[in-house]
C-alpha cells in the first residue's frame, strides 16, 4: 500500500506539468512514460516545422514589402527632385510643395525606419523560435530525467512567460511595419496627386497660350467672350484637390498631439473570436475584432461602398463582413471580397482606414496618431495588476463628461468624505489635513505617491490612466495614519479615461483583490460590481457635469488650487505641454 500511495501522491503534480501529455492515474509509471515519449517524439518535429514555416513566411513577406515600398519611395523622390511648379496656379503650386516636402520626409526618415523595423522583426521571430526550441527541450523525457519536478515546473512557467513576451514583441513589430508602410502609401498617393496637378497645370498653360493667340487674331471682343471658360478651367484643380486629400498630420486631427500615444481601448477578454466591438476615439468610429489567428485588429467602422457601419455585421473567417452587401475586410482594412461583382473589375486600392493594434496586459491597444509607434515595453507593463491580485471585474461605462475633467476627479481623493457618503466613504471622518505625498522613487512615466491620512496609494500614467491601491481599513480618524503596506487586505483599481466624443468619455474600470479569490466564480458577482461602480460614478458625475457646464461658460475650474490638488495640477500641466506639441510619457516632474 505504501508504494501505491506514494505513486498517487506524485502523479498530480506531474500531470500539472505535462498537461495533455500526462497519462491516466490508473496507468503504471512505465506505461505513461512510454506514452509521453511517443507523443513528444511526434510533437517536437511538428512544432519545429511550424516554427520554420512561420519564420520563412514572416521574413519573406516583410523583406518583400519593405524592399518594394522602399524602391518605390526612392523612385518617387528621384522623379520629383527637379519639379518646378509654375506660379500660374496657386493651388497646384501649394499642393506640389506639400508633396515634395512629404516625399523628402519619406526619403530621410521612413526608409531608415523600414530597415530598423525589418531587422527588429527578424530578431523577434528568432526569439519566438528559440523559445519554442527551449520548450521542446524541457518537455523531452531524456532531459527531464536529470531535473527535479520543481525545476521542470519552474522552467515551464519561465518559458511560457518568454513565449508570451516574444509574441507581444512580434505584434509590436508588425504594428510598426504596418504603420510605416501606410505612411509610404500616403506619400505615394501625394506623388500621384502631384502628377495629376502638373498635368492640369500644363493644360492650363496650353489654354492660356491658345487664348493669347486668339487675342492677337480676334481682338478684344473675342478675348472677353473666351475668358469665361478659362476661369472655369482654373477652378478645376482646386476642386479635385479637395476631393483627394492626403493623410493629415496629428496636429490637424481631433485631439492633436494627444493622439500620439498607445491607448488601451478595450479589455481583451471582451473581444472574442466572433465578436465585433464598436468604439469611438477622438470623435472617430472604429470596430475591433480578431483575425483567424486570434490577433486583434482595429478598422474604420464604415464600409468603403456605402459607409454602412461594419459593427452591425459579423466576423467570417477572421474578416468583417458588411451587413449591407457582404463586402469583407481584414485587420489591415483591405477589402478581401466583393460578392456579386465580376473579378475582372479588381479591388485595387479598395480599403478603409486601420490603426496599429497590439494586445498586452489584458487590453487591446491602438495607436491613433500619425507618428511611428514606439516599441518601449514600459508603456504597457504598468497596467498589469500587482502579483497576488486576482481580477474580479472589468467594466465599461460611457460617461457624459470630457475625459480630462474625469481624470482630475479620479486624481482627487480629498472630496471622498463629502461626495461618496453613500458608497465606499460612508462613515469616513473629515481629517484636519489631507495631502498627497509624492513617492521618492517612482517608475518612469508616473506621477505617484500616498494620500495622507488615507491608506491609499495613487499614480497617474500617461496618457489617460489612473492606478490606485487601497488598504481596506477605515481611514480618516484624527491622529491616526495607516499606510497601504500596513493593511492585510487590498483593493487595486485601474481607470482608463478614453476621449470618445466631444464632452463624452469611454471609461474602462478594472478591479482586483488580493483576497476573496472564491468570489470570482460566484454567480451574479459581475452585476454586484457593476452596480457598485455605477453608484460611485453617479456620485461624482453630478458634480463633474456641473463643472463642465460652467467651464463652457468661461469659468476657471483651477482658480484656487490647494495642497491636496497636486496630482490633478500635475495632470493638467502634462496635458498643456502635450497640446503645445511636446508629447511625453514622463509625468514624474518636480512640483
Amino acid at each position: 500500500r505504501a508504494p501505491a500511495t506514494r505513486r498517487l501522491q506524485i502523479l498530480p503534480p506531474l500531470l500539472s506539468v505535462y498537461g495533455t501529455y500526462g497519462p491516466e492515474v490508473t496507468e503504471l509509471p512505465s506505461a505513461w512514460a512510454t506514452r509521453l515519449e511517443a507523443m513528444t517524439a511526434t510533437s517536437v518535429p511538428s512544432l519545429q516545422g511550424a516554427c520554420s514555416a512561420v519564420r520563412s513566411r514572416a521574413l519573406s513577406s516583410s523583406r518583400g514589402s519593405v524592399q518594394k515600398v522602399g524602391r518605390s519611395a526612392s523612385r518617387f523622390v528621384v522623379q520629383c527632385s527637379d519639379v518646378k511648379p509654375k506660379p500660374s496656379d496657386s493651388v497646384a503650386q501649394g499642393v506640389a510643395r506639400v508633396a515634395k516636402r512629404d516625399l523628402a520626409f519619406a526619403e530621410e526618415r521612413l526608409e531608415p525606419v523600414l530597415e530598423w523595423t525589418l531587422e527588429k522583426t527578424k530578431n523577434d521571430v528568432s526569439t519566438v523560435i528559440a523559445a519554442h526550441d527551449k520548450m521542446a527541450q524541457t518537455l523531452n523525457p531524456a532531459y527531464r530525467m536529470s531535473k527535479s519536478l520543481e525545476e521542470i515546473k519552474a522552467e515551464v512557467d519561465s518559458l511560457r512567460d518568454e513565449l508570451l513576451e516574444a509574441r507581444a514583441r512580434v505584434q509590436m513589430s508588425e504594428a510598426q511595419l504596418s504603420h510605416t508602410l501606410s505612411r509610404l502609401a500616403a506619400a505615394s498617393a501625394l506623388e500621384k496627386e502631384r502628377a495629376v496637378l502638373e498635368q492640369k497645370e500644363r493644360q492650363l498653360l496650353q489654354q492660356q497660350e491658345e487664348l493669347l493667340q486668339r487675342q492677337q487674331t480676334e481682338g478684344s471682343v473675342g478675348v472677353a467672350a473666351s475668358s469665361a471658360p478659362v476661369q472655369q478651367g482654373a477652378a478645376a484643380p482646386s476642386k479635385q484637390s479637395r476631393g483627394r486629400r492626403g493623410k493629415r498630420r496629428s496636429a490637424d486631427l481631433k485631439g492633436g498631439e494627444l493622439r500620439n500615444f498607445w491607448y488601451p481601448i478595450e479589455f481583451a477578454s471582451k473581444v472574442k473570436a466572433d465578436t465585433l466591438v464598436p468604439v469611438e476615439l477622438f470623435e472617430e468610429s472604429w470596430v475591433i475584432f480578431r483575425d483567424a489567428d486570434g490577433n486583434p485588429g482595429c478598422i474604420r467602422d464604415a464600409c468603403a461602398h456605402r459607409a454602412c457601419p461594419l459593427s452591425l455585421g459579423e466576423v467570417i473567417d477572421g474578416c468583417v463582413q458588411c451587413p449591407y452587401h457582404g463586402w469583407e475586410y481584414d485587420t489591415t482594412g483591405e477589402c478581401t471580397k466583393r460578392p456579386c461583382v465580376p473579378s475582372k473589375n479588381g479591388m485595387k486600392n479598395l480599403a478603409i482606414a486601420s490603426l496599429p493594434c497590439v494586445e498586452r496586459d489584458g487590453f487591446i491597444f491602438v495607436w491613433p496618431g500619425n507618428e511611428t509607434p514606439p516599441a518601449d515595453a514600459e508603456v504597457f507593463t504598468a497596467l498589469s495588476p500587482p502579483d497576488g491580485f486576482t481580477v474580479h471585474a472589468e467594466i465599461v461605462i460611457e460617461a457624459d463628461c470630457e475625459h480630462g475633467l474625469l481624470m482630475e476627479n479620479l486624481l482627487d481623493l480629498a472630496h471622498a468624505p463629502f461626495t461618496h457618503t453613500e458608497t465606499f466613504a460612508k462613515g469616513w471622518l473629515a481629517p484636519e489635513a489631507v495631502k498627497f505625498a509624492v513617492a521618492e522613487t517612482v517608475k518612469k512615466g508616473f506621477m505617484g505617491g500616498h494620500w495622507e491620512p488615507y491608506p491609499i496609494a495613487m499614480a497617474f500614467q500617461p496618457p489617460c490612466m489612473v492606478l490606485s491601491q487601497v488598504g481596506l481599513a477605515r481611514p480618516g480618524k484624527p491622529g491616526e495614519y495607516t499606510r497601504v503596506e500596513d493593511c492585510d487586505r487590498h483593493l487595486h483599481q485601474l481607470h482608463v479615461c478614453l476621449p470618445s466624443r466631444s464632452g463624452k468619455t469611454r471609461l474602462l474600470y478594472r478591479m482586483s483583490l488580493d483576497f476573496m479569490g472564491f468570489a470570482r466564480g460566484l454567480p451574479f458577482m459581475d452585476r454586484v460590481w457593476r452596480r457598485l461602480a455605477d453608484q460611485v460614478l453617479g456620485e461624482d458625475m453630478r458634480l463633474v457635469i456641473g463643472q463642465q457646464e460652467r467651464l463652457q461658460r468661461g469659468l476657471d475650474v483651477w482658480e484656487n488650487p490647494q495642497v491636496y490638488d497636486k496630482l490633478g495640477v500635475q495632470y493638467r500641466r502634462w496635458r498643456n505641454r502635450v497640446e503645445k506639441g511636446k508629447p511625453s510619457l514622463d509625468a514624474s516632474v518636480d512640483l
